[in-house]
């Protein structure tokens, strides 16, 4: 299923989903709280990811949206089919791939919810020696704390949960598993993680073979 992907998924569980922030607004100022973060995950056997997140926040101050970033590595992956749903946007597509979503004419407060999606599309490499995932669902340098995390990731095929692993921390830590609880599916082909509570700077990582 993963053959020849270690080298590919090991460069984009540190570098394709980097952040995320407030458009348009001074970072030191966040101005929000964010309550839910929902990604679905679909995993293709053609080295194609599938991301759908979902994120509900509430804005104190007064924005015009949110900023995705998503770092770009041109020699690894292709980020490709940017979408969003009920919102204005627009794709800065430049060093790093950077999806601005809300009304830069129109400020919003109080609850909102951002619904998009992209594919990152990895190449093949030349280690054709280790059928390895190493994937970031749950990016690290989201700006606020996260109340409530739900993540749904899809396997082309069974994984074997003696070679899982799932790791939560910021970058760089060694992970702990205690905030979050996950759960395969009977047939091995879906995972779910749930989390709560977990402060600014953590990210959620999984690994298989």
């Amino acid at each position: 299923m993963y053959k020849n992907l270690k080298n590919c998924l090991m460069i984009i569980i540190f570098c394709f989903v980097c952040s995320v922030g407030t458009a348009f607004a001074d970072i030191e100022e966040v101005g929000y709280t964010t309550k839910t973060y929902d990604v679905d995950v679909e995993i293709a056997e053609n080295y194609v990811f599938h991301f759908t997140e979902t994120i509900a926040v509430d804005f104190q101050q007064e924005r015009h949206g949110i900023y995705r970033y998503i770092t770009k590595d041109a020699s690894s992956y292709e980020i490709k089919n940017i979408q969003v749903e009920d919102h204005k946007y627009n794709v800065n597509d430049k060093e790093t791939c950077v999806i601005e979503i809300g009304d830069e004419d129109v400020l919003v407060k109080g609850a909102q919810t951002y619904s998009f999606s992209y594919d990152i599309v990895g190449f093949k490499d030349r280690d054709s020696q280790s059928d390895v995932l190493y994937l970031d669902v749950l990016p690290t340098d989201w700006e606020t704390p996260i109340n409530d995390v739900n993540i749904v990731v899809h396997f082309p095929k069974k994984i074997e949960q003696d070679n899982f692993n799932l790791l939560v921390g910021q970058y760089g830590a060694n992970g702990e598993t205690e905030k979050c609880e996950y759960n395969f599916s009977n047939d091995g082909l879906t995972l779910e993680i749930k989390a709560n509570g977990l402060p600014q700077g953590t990210g959620i990582t999984i690994s298989a073979e």
